[in-house]
């Protein structure tokens, strides 16, 4: 049975750059996940909570460390993130996934 993608685009733009996406069902919307060789993660999302209006294609990235227990926002394009005005474009969002990618 195949797996329900929301965002195509997004996930082929990752395979693109090296990135294995996971696409799953996050507080209120789907997420997607990339797992990085050394046990962090990214968690790309469209804003989950609260649910109030954002831009179209706003996104979330955030580098996830569950050993340390820690987390870090390396994007964000919602209206007060830092990097609003790349909302509705992958480029920028994919540039902050690839500078925490290793090497190929």
């Amino acid at each position: 049975m195949p797996t329900y993608n929301p965002y195509p685009a997004l996930t082929q733009a990752l395979r693109v750059v090296g990135a294995q996406p996971v696409v799953d069902w996050g507080l209120s919307d789907y997420i997607v996940t990339v797992a990085l060789p050394d046990g962090r993660e990214i968690v790309i999302s469209p804003p989950q909570e609260p649910s109030e209006p954002h831009p179209p294609r706003a996104w979330t990235a955030d580098l996830h460390d569950r050993q340390a227990d820690s987390a870090e926002v390396i994007y964000d394009s919602t209206d007060s993130g830092p990097d609003a005005e790349h909302a509705g474009s992958l480029d920028p969002l994919l540039s902050a996934v690839r500078s925490h990618l290793p090497s190929n």
